[in-house]
């Protein structure tokens, strides 16, 4: 069952030097979407248990190469929630908003540093970034990300 399983997820993957393809569909935040002993699953994930066989609660599947699509085994690892995070804070992938844009620190220094009401607005804001516009008012309220002003 394993093997044929392997093989009918690989049929969904474009392989290369670098990282894996999902091919197959996605969700909104690029992420592959497949699924695995009838659960619906993000690929990476179905691809790491399918390796290594299933994760620890609590723990997720993340990616080394900041790549959602990717289903590569030696681009993933086990981590908390946290080191997660802390991983794409050191690789100023900051903060996942919106659909599938990344801000880094620099751009919310520089959202906070333009925002001008009436000038430089929030609509506006929005659509150069590509976030919402409750995002760019979190960020020029100081609501999120406080420690990046």
């Amino acid at each position: 069952m394993r093997r044929q399983s392997i093989t009918t997820f690989m049929a969904r993957v474009r392989c290369s030097d670098g990282c894996w393809e999902w091919t197959g569909g996605r969700d909104k935040d690029g992420y592959g979407k497949s699924g695995l002993h009838g659960r619906s699953m993000r690929a990476h994930r179905v691809i790491w248990e399918l390796t290594y066989g299933p994760a620890p609660t609590g723990l997720y599947v993340c990616h080394t190469c900041d790549n959602p699509p990717c289903c590569r085994p030696s681009h993933l690892y086990l981590g908390t929630h946290r080191r997660n995070t802390e991983d794409a804070v050191a690789r100023e992938r900051f903060r996942l908003v919106g659909r599938r844009t990344l801000l880094t620190e620099a751009e919310i220094r520089e959202i906070r540093h333009r925002y001008r009401p009436y000038v430089v607005s929030g609509p506006q804001l929005a659509r150069e970034y590509g976030v919402s516009q409750s995002t760019i008012s979190h960020i020029v309220h100081n609501l999120v990300w406080r420690d990046h002003q």
